[in-house]
């Protein structure tokens, strides 16, 4: 997919969060879609200072003629102070030749990065846990792993369709912080207009019901952060259904004889009403009709309420 205007300014954001620096890879060579001038008014909005550097255009003729910068430029703009490519394939003059389906990281590319770009190329790779592997290896301790890919409506756009909760889950069950988490919502032609940003971390909801979303597309933005130190990688369990599970657990046992019991808890009117109509057999069909599609329209409220992305609104990038 390249680093869309919208993309950049995201990047953007996070070199607020701290300065780049040092040497970045990206998985496969960028696309950009902005002009030199746009990313310094881009990086004047949010207050960034970006680094003065000789400034080459776009390597495709087309992109060129519109002035858009290449990869190089805006990365070394970011604060970076050298760049690489890593690609399976040669194609693009990748300077790193590297199959991330492979089993084992090279060890000339362990603990390499100081950061690394995944802009829509992971999704490509049919070993999709290897390649999160082979990142969080090659990247420096404390080192930033970004990620942008397609989370919904991107049909055959790659192997996979990725949640957030991917790489929530992944990271941070090994030792990482993940310190952005965005749901962004793309119009047709996200190249050049905004996007619309939401945020997953600081959000109660762990999955959206079924076909919640329009038909716009989706992408997740990710930033994590790699421990200063780093053991063997562990693969995750989905949060939703450990905190699922530790509920569960934490419930309590059914008593036993010998035990005291605890008082009564509090009936419910729903209960109360079974409990009135227990006797009566085709009352309680209607209660239990009736207290159902009631559950169901209260729901409904709170959904429609929530709107259709149910998740705090960052704004426009």
């Amino acid at each position: 997919m390249g680093l869309p205007k919208s993309a950049i300014n995201l990047l953007i954001a996070t070199a607020k969060q701290q300065p780049f620096s040092g040497v970045v890879a990206t998985l496969g060579r960028q696309h950009v879609y902005a002009s030199a001038a746009e990313v310094t008014q881009l990086a004047k909005l949010a207050g960034v200072p970006l680094v003065a550097s000789e400034l080459s255009l776009h390597r495709h003729p087309e992109l060129q003629q519109r002035g858009y910068v290449s990869d190089d430029s805006l990365l070394a703009m970011l604060g970076f102070s050298s760049s690489q490519r890593i690609d399976h394939s040669d194609y693009e003059q990748a300077e790193v030749q590297f199959d991330l389906n492979s089993s084992t990281t090279p060890a000339e590319l362990t603990q390499q990065y100081d950061a690394i770009i995944d802009s829509g190329t992971i999704k490509h790779v049919f070993d999709l846990p290897n390649a999160l592997r082979h990142c969080l290896r090659m990247l420096k301790p404390n080192g930033r792993m970004i990620h942008l890919t397609p989370t919904s409506n991107c049909v055959n756009h790659g192997f996979y369709s990725i949640s957030p909760t991917l790489y929530d889950d992944f990271y941070r069950a090994n030792g990482c912080t993940v310190e952005t988490l965005y749901l962004c919502r793309m119009p047709q032609r996200f190249e050049r207009q905004p996007w619309q940003v939401y945020d997953c971390s600081h959000s109660d909801r762990n999955w959206l019901p079924l076909g919640r979303l329009d038909g716009s597309i989706y992408f997740t933005y990710c930033v994590a952060r790699k421990a200063s130190t780093l053991t063997s990688l562990v693969n995750p369990q989905q949060a939703f259904y450990e905190s699922t599970w530790s509920a569960s657990s934490d419930q309590p046992h059914a008593a036993v004889a010998g035990e005291p019991h605890s008082a009564s808890p509090v009936k419910t009117k729903a209960e109360r009403l079974l409990q009135a109509t227990a006797g009566f057999p085709l009352a309680q069909r209607c209660a239990q009709t009736c207290i159902s599609r009631w559950r169901s329209l209260i729901a409904w409220r709170r959904e429609r309420a929530r709107g259709r992305v149910p998740y705090p609104y960052v704004g426009k990038f």
